[in-house]
């Protein structure tokens, strides 16, 4: 019996997302068409904030409308500058991801600042 070595897969968003407005934001597909993606991590980078004042809260899922099954509702406090991050844990237990799926950001309460955009990525494997 012998093992073979995954490389992680990250899947992310290609360009900002303002936290400043509530809803849903479609981050990424599962486009391989054969496998399951496995998500571990989430990370949560700021990359246009200015004069924040409240942080938003989001959540990250595959099940419309509530978008909740890989990441629970979180507050983005702590993540007040221009090019920091946040790393999450998925929500356990953890939904796989299958082929063709659709993954959203779900913004439930949004920040209070001039500017506050991030993009996300959602790191995992693939079998």
């Amino acid at each position: 019996m012998g093992y073979k070595l995954s490389t992680p897969i990250v899947g992310f968003t290609d360009s900002n997302v303002n936290v400043k407005n509530t809803g849903a934001t479609l981050i990424f597909t599962n486009a391989d068409s054969t496998k399951l993606f496995f998500p571990f991590k989430i990370r949560v980078y700021g990359t246009n904030i200015v004069s924040p004042v409240t942080p938003a809260t989001l959540s990250i899922g595959t099940n419309a409308s509530n978008y909740n099954n890989i990441l629970s509702s979180v507050s983005l406090t702590g993540l007040v500058t221009t090019g920091t991050f946040i790393d999450y844990l998925p929500t356990y237990p953890i939904s796989t991801i299958s082929a063709g799926t659709d993954v959203y950001v779900n913004v439930t309460v949004g920040a209070s600042a001039t500017t506050f955009g991030v993009r996300i990525a959602v790191y995992g494997d693939s079998i």
